[in-house]
C-alpha cells in the first residue's frame, strides 16, 4: 500500500515545478520615473526584477511606452526637453527641445496617428508633435491660472484629456484642440490621468486629498468610493490596467529620503498592494501588458530524470523508514 503511493507523490511533484515555471511568464512590467534623481527604472509587476533604464535626468517626470516600437518616452521637467530611447535603455536621444520654462509634464502618445502630446505646465498649454520630434504645434492654450499636468488619450474616440492641478478640472478636447470641455471640476489637486474609453470612465490621482479619485466621463459625476493609498499618501503616477482590474500608482514622498513607493489598488477597492518601497520620488508610471520571456523549460527528458529521481529517493526513504 505504501509502494503504490510513490508514482502519486512523484507525479504530483512534476506537476508541482511544472506549474513553478508556467507562473514565471505571467508577470507584466511596470516603468517609472524617478523625477529627483532623474532616472526610469522598471521592475516586473509581482515587484521583482527591479532594473534601470536610464539615468542622469533633469527632472525626469512624465511617461509613455511604445511596447511594439520596443520604446520609452519621456519629458525633462527642468530641462524642457522630450526624449526617447530603446526600452533597454541604449539610443537615448533629445527628440524635441522646447523653449525655456515649458516644464513639459505628462505625456501620452497616438501611434495610429503618429502623435506625441504633452501638457506644458509653465505655458501653460497642451502640445502636441509627431513621433519623430517635427511638427510641435499648441493645441489648447490654457492661460493663467492653469497648471496643466497629466494627459490621457481616448484614440478610439478621438480626444485627448488633461488635468489642471490649480484649477482642479479634468478637460478633453479632439485631438486637433477644438471642442474644449469640462468633464470634472472640483478635483482635489488633480495631478496624472488615466481613461477607459471602453467604460467612458477617467481616472486621477487626487493629490490634495491623498487618494485615487474616478469619474464618469458623461456627466462628471465623481463616482464614490475613491480608491485609498497606503498611510493615505499623495499619489502622483497612475496607470490603468482593466483587463486586470487594478490601477497602478507612485507614492513618491519627500525628496532625498527615499520614502517614494510603486503598487496597485484592485478597481473593486477591496485590495491593495506596495510592490517596491524605499524609491526615490517614483513619479509617473506605466505598464507593458506583454509578459517578458518565459524563463527555459526543462526538456521532456530532464521531466522524466526529475521524476525518476523522486521515485528512487521517495523508495529509498519508505525503505529507511521500515
Amino acid at each position: 500500500m505504501v509502494n503504490a503511493r510513490i508514482p502519486l507523490l512523484c507525479a504530483l511533484a512534476c506537476v508541482h515545478f511544472a506549474s513553478a515555471f508556467d507562473g514565471a511568464t505571467k508577470a507584466q512590467t511596470i516603468v517609472w520615473t524617478s523625477r529627483a534623481d532623474g532616472r526610469i527604472q522598471s521592475a516586473l509587476s509581482d515587484g521583482s526584477g527591479m532594473q534601470e533604464i536610464v539615468s542622469g535626468g533633469n527632472g525626469t517626470i512624465g511617461l509613455a511606452i511604445d511596447v511594439a516600437g520596443g520604446r520609452v518616452y519621456w519629458s525633462e521637467d527642468l530641462g524642457d526637453e522630450i526624449r526617447r530611447a530603446n526600452l533597454d535603455g541604449t539610443d537615448s536621444t533629445v527628440l524635441i527641445e522646447l523653449p525655456a520654462q515649458t516644464r513639459p509634464q505628462g505625456i501620452a502618445l497616438d501611434l495610429a496617428g503618429g502623435r506625441i502630446y504633452w501638457a506644458a505646465y509653465g505655458t501653460p498649454a497642451i502640445q502636441s508633435a509627431n513621433l519623430d520630434g517635427t511638427g510641435v504645434q499648441t493645441l489648447v492654450e490654457l492661460g493663467p491660472p492653469s497648471a496643466p499636468v497629466g494627459v490621457a488619450l481616448d484614440t478610439e474616440n478621438g480626444v485627448v484629456y488633461w488635468s489642471d492641478s490649480l484649477r482642479g478640472t479634468i478637460q478633453r478636447a479632439d485631438l486637433d484642440g477644438n471642442n474644449v470641455q469640462d468633464v470634472v471640476t472640483g478635483a482635489a489637486g488633480p495631478y496624472y490621468i488615466a481613461v477607459d474609453g471602453l467604460e467612458q470612465v477617467v481616472y486621477w490621482a487626487s493629490f490634495d486629498a491623498g487618494w485615487i479619485d474616478r469619474a464618469r466621463i458623461d456627466d462628471g459625476v465623481i463616482l464614490q468610493p475613491p480608491f485609498s493609498t497606503p498611510g493615505g499618501v499623495a499619489p502622483v503616477g497612475i496607470a490603468l490596467d482593466a483587463a486586470a482590474g487594478r490601477v497602478y500608482w507612485t507614492l513618491p514622498g519627500t525628496a532625498g529620503k527615499q520614502e517614494g513607493s510603486v503598487g496597485w489598488t484592485s478597481l473593486d477597492g477591496t485590495s491593495s498592494q506596495v510592490l517596491i518601497s524605499r524609491l526615490e520620488t517614483p513619479w509617473a508610471i506605466e505598464f507593458d501588458p506583454t509578459p517578458p520571456p518565459p524563463p527555459p523549460v526543462p526538456a521532456l527528458s530532464d521531466w522524466g530524470a526529475l521524476c525518476m529521481a523522486l521515485f528512487v529517493i521517495t523508495s529509498a526513504s519508505i525503505a529507511l523508514g521500515r
